[in-house]
């Protein structure tokens, strides 16, 4: 660094309080899952006060670019301890963490943070990709974020394709215009929509494969238990401010906005490595702070190698090339 250069004793300031954090005795940190909170985290903390052990049953994948014969998975430095087992049990009453192979027991200076993820393996796309690759007629079941970025990914590739939508009005969760922009290119592009419709198994054989794109429910693992303001865990009306949970694990978080109200939010990649990276700054400070609402741009695959960006709460949307979406996850990756 150049103020190192420049100024020699700040250099010597700067190693002198490195070497006393190797002398300290550093708290472990439990981190189980390795998806999006995990890496929220990992970009987040604080490498010399931490002794970290990131214990997970598959590496998990960064969905936006599945569509894609190279699928980078997310990598950890080398000073975490990796652990891959399947987690059986987490159970606060005893302090342990419970795999496959093993049991972990943690101190109240340790500390848990959990983001295991929902109840099915997001990982599990890049092996049904190449199935999907290989039919004519296919049904997508759901028409959320990935069922709608997969129906248009495929009719690029002139296949025929229908979405089932279980409720009534469909792509609720965008903003108006976008909706209206995207339910018309589906109908432009013969991209079939069935809403009111709950899929039905008698319905296979009119499609030579059936992909399921719904959400999942909060992982069992921590089903029980709830997440307070500071996304520290409560259970029967008692607080355990060293375990953590966050990401899709939990089915909602609510944050609190600028003007005192609250606000749930929805699981997905963003809030996510948000919340990794605000449990992470919170061990580094040594304090707990309340998680507050921000608002994400988000990324919708509609087609001709183009991408929606678009903000909850504004109604209008960007359409850019899918080349700079996939540009730049793969810099921030």
């Amino acid at each position: 660094m150049v103020i190192n250069t420049l100024f020699p004793w700040f250099a010597s300031l700067n190693r002198d309080w490195d070497s006393n954090w190797d002398k300290k005795v550093k708290s472990k940190v439990y981190l189980l899952g390795n998806g999006w909170l995990a890496r929220g985290f990992m970009d987040h903390i604080h490498p010399k006060k931490f002794n970290i052990i990131n214990i997970y049953n598959n590496e998990i994948t960064n969905t936006p670019l599945l569509f894609s014969d190279n699928v980078p998975t997310i990598t950890f430095p080398n000073y975490t301890t990796n652990i891959m087992e399947t987690i059986k049990s987490i159970d606060i009453d005893y302090s342990a963490i419970i795999t496959d192979k093993q049991c972990f027991k943690y101190t109240d200076k340790d500390f848990v943070v959990c983001g295991l993820g929902d109840n099915v393996p997001i990982s599990s796309w890049q092996y049904r990709w190449s199935d999907v690759q290989k039919a004519k007629n296919i049904a997508i079941v759901g028409s959320g974020n990935t069922g709608t970025s997969l129906a248009f990914k495929l009719n690029d590739m002139s296949k025929k394709v229908t979405v089932y939508e279980g409720l009534k009005d469909s792509h609720t969760y965008l903003p108006d215009r976008l909706k209206k922009y995207v339910i018309n290119k589906m109908m432009v592009n013969n991209i079939g929509l069935i809403t009111d419709t709950m899929y039905d198994k008698k319905y296979d054989s009119k499609y030579d494969n059936v992909t399921f794109a719904i959400g999942s429910r909060s992982n069992d693992l921590v089903s029980d238990y709830l997440q307070n303001e500071t996304l520290s865990l409560q259970h029967n009306n008692l607080s355990y401010p060293n375990i953590f949970l966050g990401g899709n694990c939990v089915r909602q978080t609510k944050v609190l906005n600028v003007d005192g109200t609250n606000t749930v939010m929805g699981p997905n990649a963003q809030v996510a490595y948000d919340q990794g990276k605000h449990i992470a700054q919170t061990l580094n400070r040594g304090h707990t702070t309340v998680y507050k609402s921000k608002n994400f741009v988000h990324t919708l695959y509609v087609g001709n190698n183009l991408s929606a960006l678009y903000m909850n709460n504004y109604n209008g949307y960007l359409l850019v090339p899918q080349s700079l979406v996939k540009l730049y996850l793969t810099i921030t990756k």
